[in-house]
């Protein structure tokens, strides 16, 4: 099973975390962070599962995802490069060298 988590717990991130939960067989929700705490809190009791966190690096940290959704308005997304930096260089293994996990993702974004 594959972790999964989210920063960016408005509603971006409520759009694809209620599709999300559809695949809870194959993906642990496992972590979601936002500025505000309660936000967070509030994805992890609509998940079931899942800690809550203001701080992504410490979420990375700790959960240590599989798949990070980045559910932020594009003038954030540059407060995170070094998230971005780190994720695109691991999808781009990752994709580029397993077949098995470019057939997963394909088949959770349906």
């Amino acid at each position: 099973m594959k972790k999964l988590a989210i920063i960016g717990c408005s509603s971006i991130g409520k759009y694809h975390l209620e599709r999300l939960v559809k695949f809870n067989d194959i993906v642990e929700l496992a972590g979601f962070c936002d500025l505000v705490l309660e936000k967070a809190r509030e994805f992890c009791d609509f998940a079931g599962s899942g800690q809550a966190f203001t701080d992504y690096r410490e979420m990375y940290d700790t959960v240590n995802p599989d798949m990070v959704f980045i559910c932020l308005p594009l003038y954030c997304c540059c407060l995170l490069f070094d998230v971005v930096i780190l994720l695109f260089y691991f999808f781009f293994l990752f994709f580029f060298f397993n077949d098995t996990a470019t057939t997963e993702i394909y088949t959770l974004s349906l």
